[in-house]
Order: C-alpha cells, then sequence, then structure tokens
C-alpha cells in the first residue's frame, strides 16, 4: 500500500489472517517532518566585468555579478590576488579596484559564496609595454 501523509506522527496497522484463521496485526509508528530548505535560493554563478587591458599606474575597477541576482543573502566575495586598498577597506566587496605597475598578464579570480555553496569566475587583463601616462605643464599666454 502506499501512503501520503502531512506532517506528524502516523500509526499504520496491517492485520493478515493466515490458512489457520488467527489473524496477525502488525503496527508502525511514522513521523513525518518538514524539512525547511538550508538555502532557498543559491547561488547559480558568478561574472567579473571590467577592461580586457588597461595602462600601467592606472586603477580600474573590477565588479563581480551573482546569479540569480535575487540569491539568499550573505554573499562573501574572495579576490585573488587581493587587492590591497579595497582589501584594507572593502572586504568582501563585490566591486574592488587594481593597479598594475608592470606590463604582462595579469589573472584575477573572484570567489562568491552564499549558504548554498560557491561559484567562481576568473579575467585575464593584458597591460601592454610602453604604455604610459606622460603630463604636460600648461603653459598659458596672456595677450
Amino acid at each position: 500500500a502506499d501512503y501520503t501523509w502531512a506532517a506528524g506522527i502516523h500509526t499504520a496497522v496491517v492485520t493478515a489472517t493466515g490458512a489457520c484463521g488467527a489473524p496477525v496485526t502488525a503496527t508502525h509508528t511514522v513521523t513525518v517532518e518538514v524539512l525547511i530548505p538550508t538555502c532557498p535560493v543559491p547561488l547559480t554563478g558568478v561574472r567579473i566585468t571590467g577592461p580586457v587591458t588597461s595602462v600601467i599606474g592606472i586603477s580600474y575597477a573590477f565588479t563581480a555579478t551573482i546569479s540569480p541576482a535575487n540569491a539568499t543573502m550573505p554573499v562573501t566575495y574572495t579576490w585573488t590576488p587581493t587587492p590591497l586598498l579595497s582589501h584594507l577597506l572593502l572586504s568582501g566587496q563585490s566591486v574592488v579596484t587594481y593597479t598594475w605597475e608592470e606590463a604582462g598578464d595579469y589573472t584575477i579570480t573572484v570567489t562568491a559564496e552564499n549558504c548554498g555553496g560557491y561559484k567562481t569566475d576568473a579575467r585575464t587583463v593584458h597591460i601592454p609595454a610602453g604604455q604610459h601616462q606622460i603630463y604636460l605643464p600648461l603653459i598659458l599666454r596672456a595677450d
């Protein structure tokens, strides 16, 4: 037999009569619990947005965007490598700033985590050699 019960304590009683005519009864108690999900809306992904090329010595912001947008809070963010300024002021935030002092290819990674687990994304940023900011003095001529 199949039964569908609501939450609570239920008792099933089975009686069988054998060839000799003497009935046999068995009783079994069942407790049905309603489980509340531990994480109503788990993360399904995270994505880094920001530039893919940069200039030496210029700060650029990168943002981690989670999906779904209504994921259960809190969501924590771990960036690698750790951005120095952001680490001191905005640890665990979805927006960080990086500044590179040398040319090369740099990979940044973010891990977003909530009660349902974690998701990770990475982005490579290219800093070309030979690009420097040059600041010239402003010269005004009086007539």
